[in-house]
């Protein structure tokens, strides 16, 4: 399944201020170190990591992975890369673990939905992918090793009260 969105015109107001500090920002690198290599790969890197708001985007969501595609931007990440998701009014994110610090500083996947998206399709096939926040933050009763330095006290402990009496 997939669906196409672009979220410049929806709030013009907004999307004049980023192209404006966009353009701004190019002028500044020029002024600051007048040449052109400097310059292309600035305008390459910004208008790289504001490609999903300033071009259209594609979303797709498949059996084995969920991502987009725009200009000069791709993110496609397996099914099992993520921990959860989230319902928003505009969309869903596909979230990591935010349990952990790594977790809360990877970056989720937001997918926005379109004005002809089919929403309720969407929401079911991310439902059937991953667990409901409630599910996946629920405790597990699970005794399996977890390594780091308590658990090798642990077992340190074990083996002395095994030991030979």
């Amino acid at each position: 399944m997939s669906w196409r969105v672009w979220l410049l015109p929806r709030r013009p107001v907004v999307s004049t201020l980023v192209v404006a500090v966009l353009l701004l920002s190019i002028y500044l690198a020029y002024w600051a170190i007048p040449q052109l290599l400097f310059v292309v790969l600035i305008t390459f890197i910004m208008v790289n990591r504001l490609a999903p708001y300033l071009f259209p985007v594609k979303y797709f969501l498949t059996e084995q992975k969920a991502g987009y595609k725009t200009f000069l931007a791709a993110d496609s990440r397996t099914w099992d890369r993520f921990f959860t998701y989230y319902k928003f009014p505009d969309g869903v994110l596909l979230s990591n673990d935010t349990r952990t610090l790594r977790g809360r500083l990877r970056e989720g996947l937001f997918m926005y939905y379109g004005n002809d998206t089919p929403v309720d399709e969407v929401l079911a096939i991310v439902a059937s992918k991953l667990p409901s926040p409630q599910e996946a933050m629920k405790p597990k009763d699970e005794t399996e090793f977890k390594g780091g330095v308590s658990s090798a006290f642990k077992r340190v402990r074990r083996l002395k009260d095994k030991g030979p009496k």
